[in-house]
């Protein structure tokens, strides 16, 4: 599980907090290898959120908005 928070210090992974320009995207397709995640639970509702949910998303993956 990865929570991503809308400061961009605050986009934990794996081993600490990313304080560079890494997209959302790229950081999460590297942690699944390219896939993306199986459900991705967005709760900001946002239009910029839904669309790096869609990104990050595996085909036929369960979005809840």
């Amino acid at each position: 599980m990865v929570m991503i928070d809308v400061w961009p210090i605050a986009l934990d992974v794996r081993v600490g907090n990313m304080r560079d320009n890494t997209s959302v995207k790229d950081v999460i397709k590297d942690l699944t290898d390219g896939l993306g995640y199986d459900a991705v639970i967005e709760t900001v509702g946002t239009p910029e959120n839904f669309n790096d949910s869609i990104a990050i998303s595996r085909r036929q993956a369960m979005i809840v908005l």
